[in-house]
């Protein structure tokens, strides 16, 4: 469901949003041991619940400024659909600035720009993936990077 609208002056606001509903319609797996378990219904794992953002873009002048707020539901480390396999969703917000140095009267410059962008800007910490292992210490979580940058130039001629 994306989508987008210009707001008043130069403002730009988006927004994109999908909803999983993914579950096996019929799915029998056999234990080690031969036990057979009906896991038909449950969701699959590795599929987030949601994914959304909505960003809003700002235009002002020699300054272009981004602030995007995404969010993930919650998903499952395995086929079980027990609620202790799982991996919570979350909600972080990235900033990004983007100078254009020309606009400053360094005519020298056009066409350069230079960014920042601070992602994970609350450093929220949270998991983005992971996997169930029964024979070993049970929900492996892979935890998501802290805040951190990326600086860039970018030179159109």
């Amino acid at each position: 469901l994306p989508g987008f609208t210009e707001l008043a002056g130069r403002h730009q606001l988006e927004l994109a949003f999908a909803r999983s509903w993914d579950k096996f319609e019929r799915f029998i797996f056999y234990e080690a041991d031969g036990t057979r378990l009906n896991l038909s219904g449950n969701p699959i794992a590795g599929v987030p619940d949601h994914l959304a953002t909505l960003s809003l873009d700002s235009d002002w002048g020699p300054l272009a400024s981004r602030f995007t707020l995404r969010s993930a539901g919650r998903q499952y480390l395995d086929s079980s659909g027990l609620a202790a396999r799982t991996i919570d969703g979350y909600q972080v917000l990235d900033i990004g600035f983007t100078l254009r140095p020309a606009a400053f009267g360094l005519e020298s410059l056009a066409g350069a720009e230079l960014d920042l962008k601070l992602y994970n800007a609350l450093d929220v910490e949270y998991e983005t993936w992971g996997y169930y292992d029964g024979w070993g210490e049970g929900n492996y979580k892979v935890p998501a990077a802290k805040s951190h940058f990326l600086t860039g130039v970018r030179y159109a001629f």
